[in-house]
């Protein structure tokens, strides 16, 4: 791994692990399908998923999600995983999945859709759990490994990033966001070119097998301070550079609420991401309210936190959304490359 930012002599102070791919993966698909809706349902929506799922070439791996936008809809989200393109591509033309997907009734009612559809390269993804229980798309992974050095330090998400030794992952767009005007996208079906280098972090909490004493100051210290800082994020793009931020519950397949939850967000760039992590009081309050946890407990926790960091190569990766509002996903800030419907 990459080891530009370690500190000398560096320790970690607690163990974290990662995992490996077989040699043959050289991309990782991940894919988001999702139906946003308030005063209806998304029944229809789920029902095709699953039968999506039972396809030729259809994912390795999947789990269910929602969350409640900044408009107030509900969002259900399937989250895919294949470790091949090619795979992909031939699920993806299947007439299950394009009829669908091409239907004009999906840009009828008050019932949006969005699918967006990462190929992320090995070189340009890492992750890191806190135990040897992964999860996310270290499930298709051939083996955990750890505890590894490469974390706990400021800098340490780019040294486990093996293309960081030589891409700075600079973006086109300079510093900032710019945020388009308003762009019509009810009752149309539009889709947006990511520029090179947008940032994906989905990073995960897991208290499911927390104790009493534990659970109490998890719930009571530390998730209503994530909260805040996912918000912050979310609400405030200029100042952040994140272009969008989810806040997630994950569900079981009956799609009930699980004791899981994870934020899944986009940044210009993997600078953004670090200078929030490193330096802004929403995320240093985070930082400060899980070390405090940690010391509480000895360093014994049965918590479980995970993430998954993609920088998105150039290349066709998918965002789509179709009678969606207006500030979905990327559509705030990045021109349409064609809107048909």
């Amino acid at each position: 791994m990459p080891q530009n930012n370690m500190p000398e002599n560096w320790e970690p102070p607690y163990p974290a692990w990662t995992v490996e791919f077989e040699p043959d993966v050289q991309v990782v698909v991940v894919g988001y399908f999702a139906a946003q809706f308030k005063n209806s349902s998304a029944d229809e929506f789920k029902d095709w998923m699953r039968l999506a799922l039972s396809i030729d070439n259809a994912p390795l791996h999947h789990l269910q999600a929602s969350y409640t936008d900044v408009e107030g809809y509900m969002n259900h989200v399937f989250i895919c995983y294949w470790t091949s393109q090619k795979s992909y591509n031939s699920w993806a033309a299947l007439p299950a999945v394009t009829t669908w997907w091409n239907d004009p009734a999906r840009l009828d009612g008050d019932v949006g859709y969005w699918r967006e559809v990462i190929f992320a390269q090995m070189e340009q993804l890492e992750t890191l759990f806190s135990s040897e229980n992964v999860a996310g798309m270290a499930m298709l992974a051939s083996r955990v490994t750890g505890p590894v050095r490469e974390h706990a330090y400021w800098g340490a998400m780019r040294d486990r990033m093996p293309a960081s030794d030589y891409n700075d992952f600079s973006s086109k767009f300079g510093d900032g966001l710019t945020r388009l005007p308003e762009v019509e996208s009810k009752g149309k079906r539009v889709r947006i070119t990511a520029p090179e280098n947008i940032c994906l972090i989905r990073s995960a909490q897991d208290w499911t097998q927390c104790k009493d004493g534990e659970l109490g100051i998890y719930q009571n210290d530390v998730h209503p301070v994530l909260i805040e800082g996912m918000n912050f994020i979310r609400d405030n793009p200029l100042e952040t550079g994140c272009i969008s931020c989810r806040l997630m519950d994950e569900l079981t397949e009956a799609g009930e609420k699980q004791a899981k939850t994870f934020g899944m967000a986009y940044f210009l760039t993997m600078a953004h991401l670090e200078a929030w992590v490193k330096s802004h009081p929403t995320h240093l309050a985070i930082f400060r309210s899980f070390h405090t946890m940690v010391k509480q407990l000895d360093f014994q926790l049965d918590l479980r936190l995970w993430h998954e960091v993609i920088v998105l190569p150039e290349g066709e990766h998918v965002f789509e959304y179709f009678n969606c509002h207006e500030k979905t996903g990327l559509l705030p800030f990045f021109s349409p490359a064609d809107v048909a419907g």
